[in-house]
């Protein structure tokens, strides 16, 4: 028998953001033709939210991931391209906490973050990773501040050297930095002298990682560290 998956929606903050990331689909078609696309992506789910419930995450209406933690990623997924509906619920429920219309361009990367505003919102952050390969004895590192504060911006130095980012703001990725894995970096944010430091050896060679941050006390500041395959 075929069943409907139907969501039960409440005001949330949506964001996609600009620079080689997911493309919002307003405005994708010229004319009333439907788009075909074919093939697949590839997609990455991450709960990160504090104190945030456990979140299910569906696909349209398919459920592609279940019971994801504050703090938790899974690996990526093979889904279809084209347009699609993103949708965060509560696990076990289909009342959604976060959502997004967005295009997945065939053979790329996802990676989609639940995460929240200054305001208290709840959204998604969602950009394609970069997949190429790193400089040679490198490993290629993005830096994403989810400390949920407009004010708590993040700078991140090298131990003993140059720094690498001043004023990282709220909910916003960096760049993509070719990093020593033989160097240790430092991270802060803005008004304080808390200070948390991400070793020496963290990174390996010829990787790509994604450091995000969540908290804006020396209680709560810390990073989280996914590999990208």
């Amino acid at each position: 028998m075929n069943t409907q998956t139907s969501f039960k929606f409440k005001n949330n903050w949506l964001l996609i953001l600009s620079f080689a990331m997911l493309s919002i689909l307003a405005g994708c078609a010229k004319s009333n033709d439907p788009i075909v696309v074919e093939g697949s992506a590839k997609l990455r789910i991450v709960n990160g939210v504090p104190g945030s419930a456990p979140q299910d995450f569906y696909l349209d209406v398919t459920k592609i991931g279940t019971n994801v933690a504050f703090g938790e990623s899974l690996a990526y997924q093979t889904v279809k391209s084209g347009a699609v509906n993103l949708f965060y619920t509560a696990t076990g429920t289909q009342n959604v906490n976060a959502s997004l219309g967005a295009f997945l361009t065939p053979d790329q990367s996802y990676t989609v973050f639940y995460a929240k505003s200054s305001a208290g919102q709840t959204g998604i952050l969602g950009f394609q990773d970069d997949t190429s390969a790193p400089q040679t004895g490198r490993a290629a590192v993005r830096f994403i501040n989810l400390n949920a504060s407009s004010t708590a911006t993040i700078s991140i130095n090298v131990v003993g050297g140059n720094q690498l980012i001043s004023g990282l703001a709220e909910n916003t990725p960096s760049l993509s930095y070719a990093v020593d894995p033989a160097i240790a970096l430092t991270a802060t944010f803005t008004g304080t002298t808390t200070l948390i430091t991400i070793p020496a050896a963290t990174f390996v060679a010829g990787k790509s990682y994604i450091v995000w941050f969540t908290g804006t006390t020396a209680a709560d500041f810390v990073p989280h560290i996914i590999a990208t395959p």
